[in-house]
């Protein structure tokens, strides 16, 4: 397929000027140039990334960008391919613009977001500020899904554009403020909520507070105030500390104002339910480089405990760079509650009026020690590493680790804690991500390069090795991987896509949606992706019998039999790998064919 896409070529390092990125006129190719008052100080690189190392090369002071296949009719995301730095000394506006037969067919992103802007200079989308010495990643989308031709000419050029931004006026402090401890001088504050009192005010005209490294005590934060960073300031080893006591019920931070930015803390919250929280309708949010560590762990939480807390209504918001649970061999991790989460997002929280989430990017985290309260009730509890429950649109999880196992129920701090108070382990199960409910599901997920170790402590499959997880009081569930649910979630299904994942627990991959797999209705199955994928053995994944977990005689799915079933396209899930299935609900679909596609899979692991 020519694309008009091979061979991006510019130049490393700082650019001279407008104009003075380099370009190779090739077929498939396109030139790339810069544009704007800042353009002599924007630079243009190669991503530190597997996407960087394999499609950019660079020659001299040439940086090329070779992209040898993009499927037709389909959408192709090419993650992390260059990264764009500010080295000039002020803030710099960063976006993008194309021109090209099919143009729109292509979208330069940063985070999931789109940075393209008019030809004419007009900013289209979100602003994208850049600090001084400030990087961001661009990554490039094709699709083509409308298109039925093979010899598509897409762009033709493209150009970064670099303006100064605004800079504030008058004699307002400009530049980071810093919280030390001490507020000993006019520059410096005492804690965070004083610095956040000076923007407010006017007093401090800066858009980013920075917080000295080992101060403690200085929840809980509510973040108020717009157009804000609050990071630390690298100064030593240890990370500022922002907790709330146990007597408390506001959580270590709290953002309620949009475009705000929450960087390199350590969050703990022995005495609520979130570590980090994000109100509702909350927009333009970052949440990078934190250590989460501990949440609801000294008081029995009734309710659930959550690492980081998205409110409905929260619109483009960024988790990326979290530790979340913290060493299970030294803190409590995130342990309340029936059904604790790494991160929640949910439209619909206690029945209220759902409002939709849209753009939710969670990258690069690793999620780990999330453990069921001591004094739960109920019969199914569970842990999990990301839910997303209702009218959530555009996930994108990737890079991460999921680490959580349904009987990890005495954390290191306290080994009186034992989950295994006459309840049977066979009821607690955990999920690495879980996708709808009742109240609806997730659609345009994308669920890729992920390490998902989510397993149980009889993994091996039931006490008899039948493969059978009954509630014979002996036995767990095994780890979910990926699980998508809901009675009627057919779009979520449709649109979500689970590639390039390691699935080591042996849960795997679950279609719990009903009417995506009813043959009564006539209409074609729709079917989840779940190609590609490491399951855990060369030979591909297994099928399994869930049984009869509640002992009402009838089988809960997700299969009703053992026999080794089909994906839709006639590959048999034979293997020694993970688990893979579909709900089967009454006769709904004992045919011997699960409705995920998982063929072809790796037969190797992935590096992630």
């Amino acid at each position: 397929m020519l694309i008009g896409l091979g061979g991006i070529a510019t130049a490393g390092g700082a650019v001279a000027g407008t104009g003075a990125f380099t370009s190779v006129e090739a077929q498939r190719s396109f030139s790339v140039s810069t544009a704007g008052d800042a353009g002599a100080y924007f630079a243009i690189e190669a991503a530190n990334s597997p996407n960087g190392d394999k499609y950019v090369s660079k020659n001299g002071d040439t940086i090329t960008v070779t992209l040898d296949k993009v499927n037709p009719k389909a959408r192709t995301r090419f993650e992390d391919l260059l990264t764009v730095t500010n080295q000039g000394a002020q803030p710099v506006n960063f976006y993008v613009t194309d021109t090209g037969t099919n143009s729109d067919l292509a979208t330069f992103e940063v985070n999931g977001a789109s940075v393209e802007g008019s030809t004419d200079g007009t900013r289209l989308d979100s602003p994208q500020e850049m600090i001084p010495g400030e990087s961001r990643t661009i990554d490039l989308v094709i699709d083509t899904t409308g298109k039925t031709s093979k010899d598509l000419s897409i762009l033709s050029s493209v150009t970064f554009h670099a303006t100064a931004a605004d800079l504030p006026s008058g004699n307002a402090q400009v530049g980071p403020l810093l919280v030390d401890g001490t507020g000993s001088t006019a520059t410096t504050f005492a804690t965070i909520a004083d610095a956040l009192d000076a923007v407010r005010s006017g007093s401090a005209a800066a858009d980013t507070i920075e917080v000295q490294d080992g101060l403690t005590g200085l929840g809980p934060v509510t973040v108020d105030v717009p157009d804000v960073t609050i990071r630390r300031d690298g100064s030593g080893s240890s990370r500022p500390e922002v907790k709330s006591s146990s007597a408390s019920s506001t959580d270590p931070f709290t953002i309620i104002a949009d475009d705000v930015t929450v960087d390199g803390f350590e969050v703990r919250n022995p005495g609520g339910s979130a570590g980090i929280s994000l109100g509702q309708g909350v927009s333009r949010i970052s949440v990078l480089n934190n250590r989460i560590a501990e949440v609801g762990a000294d008081t029995g939480l009734s309710t659930n405990a959550l690492g980081i807390a998205v409110g409905k209504g929260a619109s483009d918001v960024i988790i990326e760079g979290n530790t979340i649970g913290g060493d299970p061999s030294t803190d409590f991790g995130i342990t309340g509650g029936d059904f604790p989460k790494g991160i929640f997002a949910g439209t619909n929280p206690g029945g209220n009026t759902p409002r939709p989430i849209s753009g939710l990017l969670v990258r690069n985290n690793s999620i780990k020690n999330v453990n069921i309260g001591s004094d739960t009730s109920r019969e199914f509890p569970a842990v999990y590493g990301l839910q997303a429950q209702g009218n959530v649109s555009t996930i994108r999880f990737s890079g991460n680790t999921v680490n959580i196992n349904a009987d990890v129920d005495e954390p290191a701090e306290d080994p009186s804690f034992d989950k295994d108070d006459g309840k049977t382990d066979a009821n607690e199960f955990a999920q690495g991500v879980s996708l709808g409910s009742k109240n609806g599901a997730p659609t345009d997920v994308d669920i890729l390069d992920n390490e998902l170790n989510v397993t149980s402590d009889t993994d091996s499959g039931g006490s008899d090795g039948s493969g059978n997880y009954e509630d014979d009081g002996e036995d767990t569930l095994p780890g979910f991987g990926v699980v998508v649910e809901g009675s009627t979630n057919v779009d979520s299904v449709r649109t979500t896509r689970i590639n390039r994942n390691n699935l080591t627990g042996k849960g795997g991959v679950i279609n719990q949606v009903d009417e995506a797999v009813d043959p009564s209705s006539g209409a074609e199955p729709v079917v989840l992706d779940a190609t590609n994928n490491w399951w855990g053995d060369t030979s591909g994944p297994d099928t399994f019998n869930l049984g009869d977990i509640d002992g009402d005689g009838t089988s809960e799915g997700p299969v009703v039999d053992n026999d080794p079933v089909e994906d839709p396209d006639g590959a048999v899930a034979d293997g020694s790998g993970a688990y893979v299935g579909d709900r089967a609900s009454g006769t709904n679909d004992d045919d011997g064919v699960v409705q995920v596609d998982f063929s072809p899979f790796a037969t190797s692991k992935f590096s992630i």
